[in-house]
C-alpha cells in the first residue's frame, strides 16, 4: 500500500511496477526480508514528483537510494520514522527546501549523500550525535548559518561540505578530533585564518581539499605528519605557495597562484599558468556509481599520467575536473598540461596528444571502461603577444597620440584668438535679431512695446479684401498675407 501510494506521486516508476505484481518478487529495485521492505534502490531511472511523507510508514527500511533523478519540493520529515536507516542517498535529485531535524534521530545511519540539490538553512545541530556516521556528504548546496559542529561524530571517514554559503568562521578545531577522518572537502565554505599543523597528523587522513577559502599564513605540514596523506589542496588562499613533492610523496597543490592571462589555466604540478588542452571525457558505462570518492579519480589521473610520461615527452601532467554525469553518461573535463619551461604546445605536439585520445590509444582501467574525447580548439597564438614588444608598442603609441593632441589644442586656440577680434566687431552676424547701426557700430535686439488685437475689417482692408496675390506662405493656422 505504501509502494502503491510512492507510485502514484512520480513519474516514469519501472514498468513491472504494477499492481498485480507483489513488490517484494516483482517490483525493480525493491528488496525485502521476511516480507518487509528492508531497501529501495533507484538510482538514474529518470524518476520525477516529489518524496511524500508516506515513505515513513516503511519502518524497516535500512537503504534508501534515489540518487540521480528528478524531485520537487522538500525532504518530507517523515523520514525521521525510518529508525533502522542505515543509508539515505539522494544525490543530485534537486530537493529544496531545509534539511529536516528528525535526520538526527536516525541513530543507526551510516551514510548521508545529499549532495547537488538545493537544499537551505542551517545544517540540524542533532546530526552531531550520530556516533555510528562515517560519510557525511552535504556538497553543492545553498546551506547557510555556522559550519556546524561535527566534533561528536567520531566514525567519520569522509566528510564533504564544500560549495555552501556558511558564515565566515575560523577553522573549526573539531577538525582535530576525528581521528578516522580519510577525507576532508571544504572547498568554498568561508574559512579564514590559519590551519592547526596538528591536521596533517590525523593518522588517516590522505585528501584535503580547503580551497577558495580565506586561509592566510605559510603552509606547515611539519616533518610529522601522517603517513597516509597523500593531496592537499589549498589553491585561491592567501597561503604562502608551497608546491613540491616531499619524500614521502605529498602532492600539495597550488595555494594562492592566480593567472591573468584568459585561457591560461596553473599546472598542478609547478604552479606556473600555462595552456592547457583541453576537452571532456565521456565515459559511455562505468562501473561504479559512487562519484563522490576522490580515490577513483585520482588513480585514473596517475593512470593517465604515467601513459603520457611514457609516450608523450611534452606533457607534463593532467588534471581531471568537475566530474558529472550527463544523460547516463560519466563526463570528466580534462587538461593535459605541457611543461613548465613551454606554456604552450606546439602543433606537431597538440596532434600526438589528440591522437592518443581519439583514437583511443590510451586505455583506462575497467572501472571507467569505454571512452570519446571531445575536444576545444586549442588556441597557438593567445598570449604570444603580451611580451616586451608589444609594451614597447602600447609605449610608441601612447606618446605619439599625446604628441598629436597637445598640437591639436594649440591650433585650436590659436584659430580661436584669430576668431575673436572679428567677431566682437560683428555682433548682428552673431544675433539675427540685431538692428546694426552703422554710425555707432553697435547693435541691439528690438524691444516689443506691446501687442495689437486687429479687427476683421482692418485684416480685410490691408490686405484687400483677403486678395490671394497678398498670400505669403502657409502657417500651422492657415493662410498668412
Amino acid at each position: 500500500t505504501v509502494l502503491q501510494a510512492l507510485k502514484d506521486s512520480w513519474q516514469n516508476t519501472p514498468p513491472n511496477w504494477k499492481e498485480n505484481l507483489d513488490p517484494c518478487s516483482g517490483w525493480d529495485g525493491i528488496t525485502c526480508k521476511d516480507s518487509r521492505i528492508v531497501s529501495i534502490i533507484l538510482t538514474s531511472m529518470g524518476l520525477s514528483g516529489n518524496l511524500s511523507g508516506d515513505i515513513g510508514q516503511l519502518t524497516e527500511l535500512q537503504t534508501l537510494d534515489l540518487s540521480y533523478n528528478k524531485f520537487t519540493g522538500p525532504l518530507t520529515p517523515k523520514i525521521g520514522n525510518l529508525k533502522k536507516l542505515k543509508k539515505l542517498h539522494l544525490v543530485d535529485c534537486d530537493f529544496s527546501g531545509p534539511l529536516p531535524e528528525t535526520l538526527g534521530s536516525l541513530a543507526n545511519l551510516t551514510s548521508i549523500r545529499l549532495d547537488r540539490n538545493f537544499l537551505t538553512g542551517n545544517v540540524p545541530s542533532n546530526i552531531n550525535s550520530l556516533v555510528y556516521l562515517s560519510e557525511l556528504l552535504l556538497s553543492n548546496n545553498l546551506l547557510t548559518g555556522p559550519v556546524p559542529d561535527l566534533s561528536g561524530l567520531g566514525s567519520l571517514n569522509y566528510l564533504d561540505l564544500s560549495n555552501n554559503t556558511f558564515d565566515q568562521s575560523d577553522v573549526p578545531s573539531w577538525f582535530l578530533t576525528l581521528e578516522s577522518l580519510t577525507t576532508l572537502n571544504m572547498n568554498s565554505t568561508s574559512l579564514v585564518g590559519q590551519l592547526p599543523p596538528a591536521l596533517f597528523r590525523l593518522p588517516q587522513l590522505q585528501n584535503v581539499d580547503l580551497s577558495f577559502n580565506k586561509l592566510n599564513g605559510t603552509l606547515d605540514i611539519g616533518s610529522s605528519q601522517s603517513s597516509q596523506l597523500q593531496q592537499v589542496n589549498l589553491q585561491d588562499n592567501q597561503i604562502e605557495d608551497f608546491r613540491q613533492r616531499d619524500q614521502n610523496n605529498i602532492a600539495v597543490i597550488c595555494t594562492s597562484t592566480r593567472c591573468d592571462s584568459q585561457g591560461q589555466v596553473p599546472n598542478p604540478e609547478s604552479c606556473k599558468c600555462a595552456y592547457p588542452y583541453t576537452g571532456n571525457l565521456t565515459f559511455r558505462a562505468p562501473s561504479f556509481s559512487d562519484f563522490g570518492n576522490p580515490a577513483i579519480f585520482e588513480a585514473l589521473r596517475n593512470q593517465m599520467n604515467d601513459y603520457f610520461h611514457g609516450s608523450e615527452p611534452a606533457v607534463d601532467t593532467v588534471s581531471l575536473n568537475n566530474p558529472r554525469k550527463l544523460g547516463g553518461y560519466l563526463v570528466i573535463t580534462l587538461h593535459v598540461f605541457p611543461f613548465a619551461d613551454n606554456h604552450r604546445f606546439n602543433r606537431n605536439a597538440i596532434a600526438d596528444v589528440g591522437f592518443s585520445l581519439s583514437n583511443q590509444t590510451f586505455k583506462p582501467n575497467k572501472t571507467f571502461g569505454a571512452y570519446f574525447f571531445t575536444a576545444e580548439k586549442y588556441d597557438f597564438t593567445a598570449g604570444a603577444s603580451r611580451g616586451k614588444s608589444t609594451n614597447t608598442f602600447v609605449i610608441i603609441g601612447s606618446v605619439v597620440g599625446g604628441c598629436v593632441l597637445v598640437a591639436l589644442l594649440v591650433l585650436a586656440g590659436i584659430y580661436a584668438l584669430r576668431k575673436k577680434g572679428p567677431s566682437e566687431k560683428m555682433p548682428h552676424e552673431r544675433n539675427p535679431f540685431a538692428l546694426w547701426d552703422e554710425k555707432n557700430g553697435s547693435g541691439a535686439v528690438p524691444q516689443l512695446k506691446g501687442t495689437k488685437a486687429f479687427s476683421f475689417q482692418e485684416l480685410s482692408k490691408y490686405t484687400n479684401n483677403f486678395s490671394e496675390s497678398n498670400n505669403i506662405g502657409t502657417g500651422g493656422y492657415g493662410m498668412v498675407s
